[in-house]
């Protein structure tokens, strides 16, 4: 639950410190009457692309990413560079299919690369940071 707060707070931060600057700025001329900015934000955990059938598959990832038409995405379970999903920068592969921009922060180092979260977004991503939550009972990081 935190994870998924810590997320949402990052997908709303990049929302209101970029979108309204770039997008919803008016010239004088313009409507005094705006148009509702819509966005559409997508929470996925990928599952280091392994769908139930046990195959790797970042294809049909992709597809369900591209048939929400989600503006944001947030990815968990992630794999950069590791091993079990053959060493693929998975979040550098999905923004090159879907044509969006992406940052990636790691969680955990794991057979040789990293485990973490990712998101896509159809805006530039002017900055990140990744925090890591305080790890108590000695479970997986957050």
């Amino acid at each position: 639950m935190k994870l998924a707060m810590s997320i949402g707070l990052t997908i709303l931060s990049l929302i209101s410190s970029y979108i309204p600057s770039q997008v919803l700025a008016q010239s004088p001329e313009s409507s005094s009457v705006e148009a509702p900015l819509r966005v559409t934000v997508l929470s996925y955990n990928i599952h280091h692309a392994e769908g139930v059938d046990g195959r790797l598959d970042l294809d049909r990832i992709a597809a369900v990413i591209r048939r929400s038409q989600a503006d944001l995405v947030s990815l968990q379970e992630v794999d950069q560079c590791v091993t079990r999903s053959e060493r693929v920068d998975q979040p550098r592969e999905l923004a090159k299919r879907l044509g969006m921009h992406v940052v990636f922060g790691a969680n955990i180092d794991l057979q040789g690369g990293e485990y973490g979260n990712a998101v896509l977004s159809r805006y530039p991503i002017k900055f990140n940071k990744n925090h890591l939550l305080p790890n108590v009972g000695g479970g997986e990081q957050r």
